[in-house]
């Protein structure tokens, strides 16, 4: 224990007022030849390694699996990537499997809750953007409806919102079984254009 009692086989315990650049622990490597390498520190089962967090002068990169691939990076320039060392956006996920003749499940959004769930229950992808004076607002949006949700059954549609003034409204809707509606949210065709005020 290191500032305290432990409660771990090493435990470092700092004050309320230790600052932002302030840290408990430092891992330095004064060896120049080391090129832009930093230390790592490994996890092992047994003799065997079953993970790494390494640092570089890119950044931070991290292996969850015993080949010691970097499964997730974090760049000095901010981005993140899964599955790839080089990310080039805010978050690049990148696969690399068998697979050449179906979809690859890249990305997956699960909502729970601690309710019950009924009609209308779902998933949404938000989209927000900066105004010219620095105020965030919406600006669109796709939203996973539950249209059907009961104990052995939940169908969804896809609602597509635009936005005006910072207000998300849907103006699409694909329903589960696949009716495409555009100005109605409850289509009862294979394609339902519904004409009204609000969507003139």
């Amino acid at each position: 224990g290191i500032g305290g009692d432990p409660t771990a086989r090493l435990h470092l315990i700092g004050n309320s007022d230790i600052s932002d650049e302030d840290v408990m622990l430092k891992i330095q490597d004064n060896d120049s030849s080391a090129g832009s390498k930093l230390p790592a520190i490994g996890f092992y089962g047994g003799t065997t390694l079953q993970g790494r967090i390494r640092g570089s002068d890119s950044g931070m990169f991290i292996s969850a699996s015993a080949n010691n691939n970097d499964d997730l990076t974090i760049l000095s320039s901010g981005n993140v990537g899964i599955g790839t060392a080089s990310p080039s956006s805010a978050l690049h996920i990148q696969t690399n499997d068998s697979t050449t003749n179906s979809a690859v499940n890249s990305l997956m959004i699960t909502n729970l809750s601690t309710g019950t769930t009924t009609t209308g229950f779902g998933g949404e992808i938000r989209f927000q953007a900066e105004r010219n004076n620095g105020v965030m607002q919406n600006t669109g949006g796709i939203r996973s409806i539950a249209e059907v949700n009961s104990g052995t059954n939940i169908s969804s549609g896809l609602a597509f919102d635009t936005s005006a003034v910072g207000v998300n409204s849907e103006k699409l809707r694909i329903s589960y079984d696949g009716k495409v509606g555009i100005g109605t949210t409850d289509p009862s065709k294979k394609l339902h254009v519904e004409d009204s005020s609000s969507y003139q």
